[in-house]
């Protein structure tokens, strides 16, 4: 059974996340010439690709969190 503070936790990161995507889409959709500009003036990245590759990395990162929380966790549990 999950502990109530690794379920706040979890939801806690899931809502930032859902933010940043949530972010994304509505830029997309409301402001698609601020995400077609270049990240550099003359380069060739533009800013929807650094902030979709910013969302995918802000993922990994928050799951890193939660299970290195959950697993500090469990181990305090169990004695290890």
């Amino acid at each position: 059974m999950p502990d109530t503070q690794d379920v706040s936790l979890g939801v806690i990161l899931t809502i930032i996340l859902m933010v940043a995507y949530f972010g994304f889409v509505a830029m997309g959709a409301f402001a698609p010439a601020v995400l077609a500009k270049p990240v550099l003036s003359g380069g060739t990245v533009n800013w929807a690709f650094a902030y979709g590759l910013f969302v995918i990395v802000l993922g990994v990162v928050l799951t890193g969190i939660y299970v290195l929380a959950v697993n500090r966790a469990d181990a305090r549990l169990s004695g290890k």
